[in-house]
């Protein structure tokens, strides 16, 4: 029995005259022999010792937003997101379920360009943060060499995984994919033929290598993959046979026993692209699950059940509104209902200034958006395996900041302010108490954060030393306020959350 997983390989083949240029891998040959040697380790281990077969076998993962220097260049937790959906899409004919465990964040220029040469680097990062889950760092580039423009690689000796940041963003991507067959033990199925790509003129048919895998099975334990049931391939993908396109396998090879072979061109760990569905062997899938299995997996084992519940999209956002304009200030408050199953949710606020921020409420107050700003937003719920969701119908929804800076130190007369208590309920009165070093007229104005006009506006004279006083709000809606204290042209502005 084979399971089927319908999505895309990553490794696209173009046929450009004479020459071939491939996307990758960057397992090569060596690495693969890791693989492949633990592998046949885990098959030992597993005939001599009881393997639970759990029907979900939940998998933590790390996902490192890898950058330069000063922060900038990462992926967009966004794409993280969409690379778990798919993740989880493309094994859900296993019993594998990848779960969210973490997003560490790594600012290192040598790390985010060159991660094959500064591996070290990703390696002390991984047991000092991400000891708890499977590593996935997303870089710059995912390194060079072998025939082809490397997407990514698994790196057997420092167990983590490198992605492109390009590769990231689903549903085009299948990297990941790939690469966590290998993390499980999987080798490529052309395993010995990373270096040369079968050429009849050069290998003969019938092929004539004595060590290349039979159709007959006879040497499947130990010759390619070391898998009975992936037939052999001899890197035909990357052969430079006419009768080999993308996923049309018309050739008639012969292995030397004169055997026809008919390799698996639609299996996840091959070369073969673009294909319209691809599979995992039953073989294969044992494989991965005696991996996970296996002690060498015990920091990515534990008794943690994670939410697997689908998270709901019935959104009903109420702030900003649309078009909506903050003349007065420009502070924000995102709120909306809560989605349930949802553990956290993403905003994302573009234009004058740009920000990703994650929170476990339905609700974002965002003091520092710029002056006199035009922006759009959208917010997306998720839990730790449930990230599907789209964004809000408000991920394009406009509004613009006013030209008042929320700032404690506006007005140099005040040495200290304080209102309280904080949060209030709606049937008390707030108390501010100001510190004062000379007399100073104020205005004090009370805003509701969906609305550019003031509910309420109190004029006092106030001297020099400690002062008190108390705002009437009485009967206002719960939600989150802004009081203002004004003199003249300068401003101080607080937060303030009326309850019920």
């Amino acid at each position: 029995m084979k399971y089927f997983l319908s999505f895309s390989l990553l490794f696209l083949t173009l046929v450009l005259s004479a020459q071939s240029a491939y996307h990758q891998c960057g397992v090569n040959h060596e690495m693969d022999a890791q693989i492949k040697e633990r592998l046949l380790a885990n098959r030992e281990w597993a005939a001599n010792n009881v393997v639970p077969r759990m029907d979900e076998i939940y998998v933590p993962l790390n996902f490192w937003r890898v950058g330069f220097d000063d922060g900038t260049g990462k992926i967009r937790i966004t794409d993280i997101l969409d690379q778990l959906c798919k993740l989880n899409q493309d094994y859900s004919d296993t019993r594998f379920i990848f779960y969210l465990n973490s997003i560490l964040e790594l600012d290192n220029e040598n790390a985010f360009l060159e991660p094959t040469s500064f591996g070290a680097i990703l390696n002390a990062q991984k047991n000092n943060q991400g000891a708890d889950g499977i590593n996935i760092f997303v870089c710059q580039n995912a390194g060079t060499g072998g025939i082809g423009t490397t997407l990514g690689y698994y790196s057997p000796n420092f167990d983590f995984i490198v992605l492109r940041k390009q590769e990231l963003p689903a549903p085009t991507s299948e990297t990941l994919t790939h690469e966590l067959g290998h993390f499980l033990s999987l080798p490529h199925p052309f395993f010995g033929w990373e270096g040369q790509p079968y050429d009849p003129d050069i290998h003969g048919n019938p092929c004539t290598v004595n060590t290349a895998e039979l159709v007959n099975g006879n040497n499947c334990n130990f010759a390619g993959d070391g898998i009975c049931d992936t037939p052999p391939d001899y890197l035909f993908a990357f052969s430079p046979m006419s009768c080999v396109s993308g996923c049309n396998f018309e050739c008639e090879i012969y292995d030397r026993n004169n055997e026809q072979i008919f390799p698996h061109v639609e299996n996840v760990m091959s070369y073969f692209a673009p294909c319209a569905a691809y599979e995992f062997t039953t073989d294969q899938e044992t494989a991965m699950y005696d991996d996970h299995a296996s002690p060498s997996r015990n920091y990515i084992r534990s008794s943690y059940v994670p939410d697997t519940n689908t998270v709901a999209t019935n959104w009903v956002v109420n702030s900003p509104t649309v078009a909506q304009k903050f003349d007065n200030y420009n502070s924000v408050l995102f709120d909306w209902e809560d989605m349930e199953h949802a553990s956290q949710y993403l905003i994302t606020i573009s234009g004058s200034s740009n920000h990703e921020i994650i929170v476990d409420e339905s609700e974002l107050f965002m003091s520092d958006l710029l002056p006199n700003g035009f922006y759009t937003f959208g917010v997306r719920a998720y839990n730790e395996v449930s990230a599907c969701s789209v964004f809000s119908p408000s991920s394009n929804l406009i509004f613009t900041t006013g030209d008042l800076e929320t700032s404690d130190d506006n007005i140099t007369e005040i040495d200290h302010l304080n209102i309280y208590p904080n949060p209030v309920k709606n049937s008390s009165t707030l108390t501010v108490t100001l510190d004062l070093n000379s007399n100073i007229p104020l205005t004090t104005s009370i805003f509701s954060t969906t609305q550019a006009t003031a509910i309420s506006i109190k004029h006092n004279d106030f001297h020099s030393g400690l002062n008190r006083m108390e705002l009437d709000i009485e009967g206002l809606p719960a939600g989150m306020y802004l009081v203002k204290f004004s003199a003249g042209d300068k401003h101080i502005v607080k937060r303030v959350v009326i309850t019920q």
